[in-house]
């Protein structure tokens, strides 16, 4: 009798879930625009994509990465801030000190806004830091937004860059975002690209989304039951995954025929393929490969040459992925939906670092391959990036924040 009446509440529980989620649906955008974990990216001339302004953006973490739910509050200019009585501060760039621009390492979703790395730097250093920046900004996209500010004498200027910028594989690399250019304008007096959407036609968004992402983005009931999922979703497991078994460090002097041979290429996703190559010196490198990165390294320079004008200072840093340490990222290296590698495969960017490093520095312009800064701060079983995900934790913002103290000098 018991199991008949538990039978009975829970299909009454489904069928009035299901006619709540019609309602949503007839009604359209109640908290338009709200994205959340599925949610609508905006489009802006001047980034390509943004957070949508006003939001409160949710994350619920793998269960695996400690299973949270972390809230982003996104201000009317669409940067993220503190908690929601910021919200409708205004935006002023005089106001900081540091301002720190980069992809999804520095947008952080995976932590607390106050354990971020610009909250960091602000309680290390008494100074007020601007933290900004979204998944997949490449330099095009960071120094098209630097010339749309009013940079100040004195402030200092911090990119964090990453290899996936520059492969030729990723649909976001910088040579991809330059495609999109549809015209240039000037901005007090500075040439700033503007960029096209991709095809969608989704209100403000920026790329086109799946049937299903529409309807969850309309749905509270359906996004938060996307986001509960995500979080017990479960990684591949990596007994056979016997891909790669060792470290690709020892091929940087020989450009190892490995590299040119198709069937291999083939055999793995195209951006795995990037990152080997990154691990050899530039000798060894298609044309493609060195085309992304010059590109980017052109567009550093255009930073570099406005900050130059105005008497503020620029440093760039390159941020390596989880697979140059042992024991980091290993769910997510090892699942099939991500890059399928063995646990054991640890991957350098070595070759992408000493080509900018010789590049940066015939134009003057500090430049710091965080792989090695990183392999001395860390300490041996040290969780610096989350075991799925990938990104930071709060422990790697902690100690690099740190470290950034000290390597710039940053003090009230």
């Amino acid at each position: 009798m018991l199991k008949k009446i538990s039978l009975v509440l829970f299909w009454n529980l489904i069928i009035l879930l299901f006619l709540v989620v019609l309602v949503e649906l007839s009604l359209g955008y109640w908290f338009y625009p709200t994205p959340r974990q599925v949610g609508v990216t905006c489009f802006d001339p001047v980034t390509h994509h943004k957070y949508c302004e006003n939001v409160h953006q949710l994350r619920y973490m793998a269960k695996d990465d400690g299973g949270e739910l972390i809230s982003t509050y996104v201000s009317q200019d669409g940067i993220a801030v503190e908690k929601p009585s910021n919200m409708n501060d205004a935006f002023n760039i005089v106001d900081y000190e540091v301002i720190i621009i980069g992809d999804s390492f520095i947008q952080a979703e995976e932590i607390k806004f106050e354990d971020r790395i610009g909250s960091r730097i602000e309680d290390l250093a008494g100074v007020h830091v601007l933290t900004h920046g979204y998944s997949s900004w490449a330099p095009v996209i960071q120094t098209n937004w630097l010339l749309t500010q009013n940079i100040q004498k004195g402030q200092k200027v911090i990119y964090f860059v990453m290899s996936n910028d520059f492969t030729p594989s990723y649909a976001n690399s910088n040579l991809s975002y330059h495609r999109t250019v549809v015209k240039k304008n000037k901005i007090s007096g500075r040439e700033v690209f503007q960029f096209a959407p991709s095809r969608s036609d989704e209100p403000h968004a920026a790329v086109a989304l799946k049937f299903s992402q529409k309807i969850t983005n309309k749905s509270f009931f359906l996004a938060r039951t996307a986001l509960l999922l995500k979080s017990h979703t479960k990684a591949t497991s990596t007994d056979d995954l016997n891909l790669f078994q060792d470290s690709f460090e020892e091929y940087f002097n020989t450009c190892d025929e490995f590299y040119a041979n198709q069937t291999t290429q083939s055999s793995m996703k195209l951006m795995i393929y990037d990152y080997l190559v990154f691990s050899q010196k530039v000798e060894c490198w298609q044309d493609a490969h060195r085309a992304e990165v010059i590109s980017g390294i052109n567009d550093i320079r255009r930073a570099k040459a406005y900050l130059d004008e105005v008497g503020a200072e620029l440093y760039v840093y390159l941020i390596p992925s989880g697979w140059a340490f042992p024991g980091e990222n290993m769910i997510g290296k090892a699942s099939a939906g991500y890059f399928n590698l063995a646990p054991g495969t640890l991957v350098s960017q070595q070759g992408l670092a000493a080509f900018m490093t010789q590049e940066l520095n015939k134009l003057n312009i500090n430049f710091t391959d965080l792989e090695p800064v990183i392999k001395k701060l860390r300490n041996k079983g040290e969780e610096w990036y989350f075991p799925v995900d990938g990104h930071w934790t709060e422990l790697a913002h902690e100690r690099l924040a740190s470290y950034l103290v000290r390597d710039l000098n940053i003090h009230h």
